[in-house]
């Protein structure tokens, strides 16, 4: 049965990535360890950038110059960028 976290997140398309199960509640008696957990989860896929290093978002819109009509489309870049941080951010919010 896949895991909840998995399914929230949308990960089927993705099946390198596994969320690690983190059953720890982040209190003030326990910041230390949560950290080191969640900072261990993050470096383990690469994620840590989006937390420690946060990169500004690339424009949402590319235009192009066909012939004489501009051409506006959606930034590919910024799709992938958006639906990373969406999925770090659930992340962090289901972890404790």
């Amino acid at each position: 049965m896949p895991n909840n976290n998995q399914h929230i997140l949308g990960l089927a398309t993705n099946s390198s990535f596994q969320i690690p199960s983190i059953n720890i509640k982040i209190e003030t008696s326990n910041f230390c360890l949560w950290r080191t957990i969640i900072i261990s989860a993050l470096e383990t896929f690469d994620l840590e950038s989006f937390i420690l290093h946060p990169n500004p978002s690339p424009k949402t819109i590319t235009v192009t110059q066909a012939d004489v009509e501009p051409t506006i489309e959606a930034n590919p870049a910024y799709l992938l960028w958006k639906k990373r941080d969406r999925r770090n951010v659930t992340a962090m919010f289901s972890s404790g």
